[in-house]
């Protein structure tokens, strides 16, 4: 597929990131793509820089070291076992490390939810999705920063409206008659203003009705992760409708999906973990605005590890389009970031 109607606003122009575009030609070949993708990976070290005072402006819907994300290079003991150190704060893990440590199939890189209907595997007569919401279904609306906190607002991601979320899921459920689509989110329940996930919810013109259930967090269940509280509903929710033949996790935090593996190993039902990436530009804007950055080239100077899987990410996008993975509409185009 032709890469001309592929936005020119992708985060590794001069624009996103403050500095020159890769010098070495893109290739046509989706495989080269993907080798050069890698080959683009920044070799910079970690650095320490003090922030900003924060803006007025801040996200409530996870703890703030959640979004915290390091490395996703596999760690191992003196054993050769892959270690649990920093589960919480990786920015991507290994589809093999996910194989091994909780037996389930691991999907990085996802962009877009259609990629849903596209499993690598039958999920069986009784499936459940678990939905997470911000930065899966929406995200915020600034472009740019210091955020706007007079227009703040929450708005369906560029390419996936609340009509495609809608048909997206009729057609899975079109594929499993069985199904059942949960929303399952740390946003709070009995948060004020934008603290709420409901409030967030209804901004983006998401419903809440569109998931048979819907779990979030409130003052009762905080501590509790998103595995602890799939694992308190799922036993309930199996009493009456029978075992669940597969659990397929969608998120943008890795920290998030292995702990729904671990919860999907310990009650022994298949999983397929989705690392999705459609909102990641916006993400990163809302890192550095809660760390107190004023502009995006402060923030990555500090995180380079950030401004690495950027990069990734954008060549992903790119591959994607090679394959003919998207049509024109489909991908999530972000707006320009001024650094």
């Amino acid at each position: 597929m032709s890469l001309e109607f592929l936005p020119s606003t992708l985060p590794f122009s001069p624009e996103v990131i403050g500095e020159k575009p890769p010098t070495t030609p893109i290739p046509d070949n989706p495989q080269i793509l993907h080798d050069f993708a890698v080959k683009v990976e920044s070799d910079e070290a970690e650095t320490v820089t003090t922030p900003l005072s924060a803006s007025t402006h801040q996200f409530h819907s996870q703890p703030t070291e959640r979004h915290t994300q390091e490395s996703a290079s596999i760690e191992r003991n003196s054993d050769g076992q892959i270690t649990d150190h920093h589960l919480h704060h990786r920015l991507e893990v290994p589809p093999e490390e996910m194989r091994e440590k909780y037996g389930c199939t691991h999907i990085p890189r996802v962009l877009h939810i259609k990629e849903l209907l596209t499993l690598p595997t039958n999920l069986g007569r009784w499936p459940v999705v678990l939905m997470d919401q911000d930065d899966t279904l929406f995200s915020h609306n600034q472009s740019s920063l210091p955020f706007d906190q007079a227009n703040f607002k929450f708005i369906p991601l560029e390419g996936q409206s609340v009509k495609t979320v809608t048909r997206i899921f009729t057609k899975l459920k079109e594929q499993y008659p069985g199904i059942s689509i949960w929303g399952l989110t740390n946003g709070y329940g009995d948060g004020v203003g934008d603290r709420n996930i409901y409030t967030r919810m209804r901004q983006a013109g998401i419903n809440p009705k569109l998931f048979q259930e819907f779990l979030c967090r409130t003052k009762h269940n905080e501590t509790l992760t998103k595995g602890e509280r799939f694992k308190k509903v799922i036993k309930e929710w199996q009493g009456k409708q029978g075992k669940a033949t597969y659990v397929v996790a969608v998120d943008d935090l890795v920290g998030n999906l292995i702990e729904i593996a671990k919860a999907c190993q310990e009650l022994r039902i298949p999983c397929i973990t989705v690392h999705m990436l459609g909102s990641y530009t916006k993400q990163m804007l809302k890192f550095a605005h809660e760390r107190g950055y004023r502009d995006l080239a402060s923030f990555y100077k500090a995180h380079p590890k950030h401004k690495t899987m950027l990069d990734e990410y954008c060549w992903t996008v790119l591959e994607k389009h090679a394959k003919g993975v998207f049509k024109e509409g489909d991908i999530v185009r972000e707006p320009k970031y001024v650094v």
